[in-house]
């Protein structure tokens, strides 16, 4: 949140703090919060963890909750018997990994479908 120059300055600086690093997928999970309805927990890895705290310290939010990587699967408000139908159905354990290389800055007004990516920052650079 921000001017839109500021956010940017900060993620371009964000970003070179970085080096790519690996996200390793593990186990599918249920929440009750419409932005993590079903989500695949990401283990919490050294890299992970230090650019969660990379951002925590340039975008000031130290004193955030905990921070739980994740990968959103899916958003809404299901009840937990749908939820554990649709989680019933796909493997319990991702066991998957991919590299990350860079940081994408989107605009988040409205619904998710109107969301839009502002920009991309290559990481490391």
């Amino acid at each position: 949140m921000g001017p839109a120059r500021e956010v940017t300055a900060k993620m371009r600086d964000l970003a070179r703090q970085i080096s790519p690093f690996t996200v390793r997928l593990a186990a599918v999970d249920g929440l009750e919060d419409y932005f993590r309805c079903l989500i695949v927990r990401v283990a919490k890895t050294h890299p992970i963890m230090r650019a969660n705290k990379a951002a925590r310290e340039v975008f000031r939010l130290e004193q955030q909750p905990a921070f739980m990587p994740h990968l959103s699967l899916l958003y809404g408000n299901l009840p937990a018997s749908a939820k554990q139908r649709i989680i019933a159905s796909l493997a319990r354990q991702f066991e998957l990994e991919f590299k990350v290389s860079s940081l994408h800055l989107y605009l988040i007004k409205r619904e998710p479908a109107a969301w839009r990516r502002v920009a991309r920052f290559g990481l490391g650079l």
